[in-house]
């Protein structure tokens, strides 16, 4: 065999193992919808209500949950790979009370239900989205504002400094 063709199983092998097996069994990471959890905890909501009530459109309130997360929570380029266990985290309440590293997929949870369980969005306002030439799985968030999808990416804040509408779309 040639080195060509050794490369191209190797490639081959690693993304099924990175986009198919990994997204079957990180939590918040599958090819459906994200879930709404079933309860949110109080302090959850405390915080929900007061971004809402600082914010007059669905723009600003994106924004402020865009700087709280990103202000809370952090990734990094390759301590992704060292804090993996983090990945696997459900537990709302812990997640929460645990600011510092966080993955993307915990990250956009956090973003996607303080959206989803504001006057300003539905959960069908909101896109999961995967970046494929990464080494690592990561994703980002489409969030749709008015007739605008606007790309939520916390982790990518973090990782290379992207605003939101922004995201990383290659070797994050």
């Amino acid at each position: 065999m040639n080195l060509l063709l050794y490369i191209i199983i190797i490639a081959a092998i690693y993304s099924f193992i990175v986009f198919i097996l990994l997204r079957l069994v990180t939590p918040y990471t599958g090819f459906g919808k994200l879930p709404k959890p079933k309860q949110i905890p109080h302090e959850i909501i405390v915080k929900i209500s007061e971004l809402e009530t600082a914010s007059s459109n669905s723009q600003e309130y994106l924004q402020k949950i865009y700087d709280f997360v990103t202000s809370r929570w952090h990734a990094g380029r390759f301590t992704t790979i060292f804090y993996a266990p983090l990945a696997f985290r459900t537990n709302l309440m812990k997640i929460w009370k645990s600011p510092g590293f966080a993955q993307c997929n915990t990250q956009n949870y956090i973003v996607f239900v303080m959206l989803t369980n504001s006057k300003f969005f539905k959960p069908e306002d909101i896109k999961l989205r995967t970046v494929f030439f990464n080494f690592f799985l990561h994703q980002y968030l489409k969030v749709k504002v008015g007739n605008e999808w606007i790309n939520v990416d916390p982790a990518g804040a973090s990782i290379r400094g992207k605003p939101l509408g922004a995201y990383i779309s290659i070797f994050g």
